[in-house]
């Protein structure tokens, strides 16, 4: 069997499957709202620390995604099985080492980044999630995999799953017994963390139905095996500038936390942030993976069977797909920004912070739109490490030094760390677009074909 790509064919299940994962996030914090503002705002914190600690993890899973779906371009499909079944080995280990982190290390850095008073409900909830890292790490794996195969349709289901096991308990609770509210917080955590481990055992099953279709082709089963530690440094060494740059948009929310900390009405500005950041999630960052991973999935069939004028073309198709699409949404996000804040919070200084932050969309999508999908096409290519380096200097470069003097020595408040924001978004895109230009799909292939 030979696996024919479709420009935009994977978008839909991608775009499901992220949905509905984001979709836990945005319960948790609506259940969270209910309780208080500082509950709230603790959740939004523990969930950085959460994802920040699953980095490596989530950072392998582009390794993974970038080199089985070269393979399976090659039509090396023994090859794609033995990325995968080393993969989920990595995932699990770095899946240890992350609960491990989280249970550590990361409440004692919590009080940091905010008041006492938030620092609680975020480190206790932390502490009640951390377990699930090592079953999410394995998803996030087994959803690359299932992705690059061509079987996208199956991470779906996968967390479709995950997100009726996590939360349909707290909701159930929340709504039929309200006495529970005080446990609100324990039941949402615990909730997690058995989906995830549902979750994974899904994910086994399901890879295993994804691969049924493809015939064995490679040839001695110890060449594979004798090749293990080379296919394993190549995952880790695509994945680490993943995990590094998504390292670098959590930090840069910490230390966004930190400066809104403060300010006058700390808690709402933490608040109104938090809302932000999940609006952004499911309406805004969700699409733009979803047509990032197409990118990195596509590119990689192709480069793997050396049709790279294809992957050329099927990148700038699908970064005016993006374009277009985010310009829509921003649009939408600008024009109700009233009503999701109010959705959201049922505090009016909240509201009115949140507000302008969801205006500024009308400007950051776009960006975000052209330089995301770039950067996926450069990763199903296996080359992660220039956009970690545009991710860092738009992040640390100019968006924290500069919000810190617009915000705090200048004193212009959430309008400051806007405009911070809106300008390290257009370097990044500047970045984005010249590393596009001045790189050779020619040397990507000579440098990350599959190894063999």
């Amino acid at each position: 069997m030979q696996y024919k790509t479709n420009l935009l064919g994977p978008v839909v299940p991608i775009y499901l499957t992220l949905t509905i994962s984001a979709f836990i996030g945005i319960v948790d914090v609506c259940l969270a709202g209910r309780i208080g503002e500082n509950v709230q705002a603790g959740v939004g914190l523990a969930d950085q620390f959460l994802f920040f600690a699953a980095l490596l993890g989530m950072g392998l899973s582009s390794g993974v995604a970038s080199c089985v779906a070269r393979a399976i371009g090659a039509r090396q499909y023994d090859l794609a099985r033995q990325y995968i079944k080393e993969g989920i080995l990595l995932s699990a280990f770095l899946g240890m080492l992350s609960a491990l982190i989280a249970t550590t290390v990361a409440p004692l850095i919590l009080p940091l980044f905010s008041s006492s008073a938030i620092s609680l409900p975020a480190s206790h909830y932390l502490l009640l999630c951390a377990p699930g890292n090592l079953p999410y790490s394995i998803v996030i794996c087994q959803t690359a995999a299932l992705r690059a195969i061509g079987s996208a349709r199956l991470g779906v289901f996968q967390w479709l799953i995950i997100t009726a096991t996590s939360t349909l308990p707290p909701l159930i609770a929340g709504h039929f017994f309200p006495d529970t509210k005080a446990c609100t917080l324990e039941i949402i955590a615990v909730s997690w963390d058995v989906g995830a481990f549902v979750g994974a055992a899904a994910g086994a099953y399901f890879l295993k139905a994804g691969l049924s279709s493809f015939e064995a082709d490679f040839g001695p089963s110890d060449l594979l095996f004798t090749n293990a530690r080379r296919r394993m440094r190549e995952l880790v060494m695509i994945g680490l500038p993943v995990a590094a740059t998504e390292a670098c948009w959590i930090l840069s929310n910490f230390l966004i936390y930190g400066l809104l900390g403060s300010m006058d009405s700390a808690a709402n500005a933490q608040a109104a942030w938090t809302i932000r950041l999940k609006v952004d999630e499911i309406a805004c960052t969700t699409p733009l993976l979803a047509l990032s991973l197409t990118a990195q999935t596509i590119c990689g069939h192709k480069i793997g069977a050396k049709d790279l004028d294809g992957a050329r073309k099927a990148t700038q198709s699908i970064v005016l797909c993006s374009l277009l699409l985010m310009t829509v949404v921003a649009s939408a996000i600008a024009l109700l920004a009233d009503p999701i804040a109010r959705s959201l919070s049922t505090s009016t200084t909240t509201i009115t912070l949140t507000k302008p932050l969801l205006y500024a969309s009308l400007s950051i999508l776009p960006m975000m739109s052209v330089y995301m999908t770039i950067f996926g096409a450069l990763e199903g290519a296996g080359y992660t490490r220039m956009p970690m380096l545009a991710i860092i200097g738009g992040l640390f470069g100019i968006r924290f030094p500069l919000a810190w003097l617009l915000s705090g020595t200048l004193g212009q408040g959430m309008t400051g760390i806007i405009t911070a924001v809106c300008l390290s978004h257009a370097a990044v895109l500047v970045a984005a677009i010249a590393l596009y230009k001045q790189r050779s799909w020619e040397h990507w292939h000579a440098e990350h074909v599959p190894a063999s």
